[in-house]
């Protein structure tokens, strides 16, 4: 038998021992593996990502090209998350971005083209919404159409950020 995400799992009959936990949203038989292991696995990788993104507002905290207030914000969210997680309240704390702020992606390096929050700026809600718009969701800008890199790879726009 193995522990497999809440429920143990029987190889031998090739099924679960414990009824699924989400009930029969997973299928009509609580006890099956899954019926079509294709469904369950984004092997285009085009599903969305956060990765990089609590790193990204954290970068924000000292980025001199950011407003004050913005600097002041990302700074108290750091202290709020760290406080809670040292009183144990709870483990699974994010940094939040200020109230009516969105981490916009640069056109032509969006999320949906595998781009990470490394190419992203700090753009008011309305605005985002509005490239959004505009862009059909990216898909009238060309791959790295933004000049905002400047030639430069991942990894020297991180560096430039400490």
């Amino acid at each position: 038998m193995h522990y497999n995400f809440f429920r143990y799992y029987e190889p031998d009959a090739g099924r679960f021992v414990n009824q699924d936990p989400i009930g029969l949203q997973g299928g009509e038989n609580l006890y099956q593996f899954t019926p079509n292991i294709q469904n369950w696995v984004d092997f285009l990788g085009l599903r969305r990502s956060y990765a990089g993104k609590q790193k990204r507002i954290r970068a924000l905290a000292t980025d001199k090209s950011q407003h004050r207030f913005v600097r002041g914000w990302v700074q108290n969210e750091i202290r709020r998350v760290e406080t809670r997680k040292s009183l144990s309240k709870t483990t699974k704390l994010s940094l939040r971005l200020p109230p009516s702020f969105d981490l916009a992606h640069w056109r032509g390096y969006e999320s949906k083209k595998g781009f990470s929050y490394t190419f992203t700026c700090l753009l008011t809600r309305i605005l985002h919404r509005l490239q959004h718009k505009k862009d059909n969701d990216g898909r009238r800008q060309p791959l790295r159409a933004s000049k905002k890199c400047g030639g430069k790879s991942e990894q020297e726009i991180r560096d430039s950020r400490k």
